[in-house]
């Protein structure tokens, strides 16, 4: 079973796992772009979160929402509408997440375990990839990036990037933005972010990539500046093309 992507690139090393046995797997998801994982889907790119899919789900299957499965499903489907800011979330988001705290799950408990776990290195990383951000377009378009020598000076690891792009969308006037992050492997993860008309899955599509128009993301080969170069040359072109 697949959540929340239907793409083999962000399957990683299960990618290969998954088209070995095709006709075993059942996808789970709410976003538009999609390889051919298997014939079985369970989809809606209506969704503010594949967790709200998950509690329908639930629903029909007449599945009692106890504390153990009401927590997980609140946790995906706050983290997926972005704390129920992003423009998808509507107002039976909140009637669903309403009857998932009254079924045992606590919001304080889940943004602590989430958001407030950070080690000093993931901050010092954090200061770091903010350090070296930089604008274009008059400050509308912001890039960031972080190399495996980052990581490891700091004393983080690669989990310590996850929502680093995030953070960047704080910046005043930023209305998109990309952040490529280089894996071990010698691959470059990139993440595209967008308040306006830029559409980050069309962006992501031709890295191989996908997701949603305001959120998505590609694995890249190497090296790294090539990847770099190209990233940028194609989201200046989207700005520009939205300009136009």
């Amino acid at each position: 079973m697949v959540l929340d992507t239907s793409a083999f690139a962000q399957l990683g090393a299960m990618a290969d796992v998954a088209k070995s046995m095709r006709d075993r797997v059942l996808v789970i998801d709410h976003h538009v772009s999609e390889d051919d994982l298997c014939d079985m889907w369970f989809k809606d790119t209506s969704a503010e979160a594949t967790a709200r899919i998950v509690y329908e789900i639930g629903l029909r299957l007449r599945v009692p929402f106890t504390e153990p499965i009401a927590t997980p499903i609140y946790a995906g489907l706050s983290t997926d509408t972005g704390g129920f800011r992003f423009p998808s979330v509507s107002g039976e988001s909140f009637w669903v997440a309403a009857r998932l705290v009254d079924a045992g799950a606590s919001p304080t408990d889940i943004y602590r375990e989430l958001f407030e776990q950070d080690t000093l290195a993931r901050l010092r990383l954090v200061g770091r990839t903010l350090a070296g951000a930089s604008t274009s377009h008059d400050g509308r378009v912001i890039y960031s990036q972080v190399r495996l020598q980052d990581i490891k000076e700091v004393g983080a690891v690669s989990a310590d990037t996850e929502d680093l792009i995030n953070l960047t969308l704080a910046v005043k006037g930023t209305e998109a933005a990309a952040i490529l992050i280089e894996q071990p492997d010698g691959r470059i993860k990139v993440s595209f972010r967008s308040r306006g008309p830029v559409d980050c899955s069309t962006l992501a599509g031709r890295f191989g990539g996908g997701g949603h128009k305001a959120a998505a993301g590609a694995i890249l080969d190497g090296p790294f500046e090539a990847a770099h170069d190209r990233v940028t040359a194609a989201l200046d072109e989207a700005w520009e093309a939205r300009m136009g």
